[in-house]
């Protein structure tokens, strides 16, 4: 399966968003995304 060089930056820029999403509310939030009480 082919997968063209722009897609696969697509890929990898949604991935790095994520992860840096996860790593910046994980003081906040678990690691299912619910507010900690």
């Amino acid at each position: 399966m082919y997968i063209s060089s722009s897609s696969l930056r697509n890929i990898s820029y949604i991935i790095y968003n994520l992860f840096c999403k996860i790593i910046s509310n994980s003081d906040n939030h678990d690691w299912r995304g619910e507010t900690k009480e």
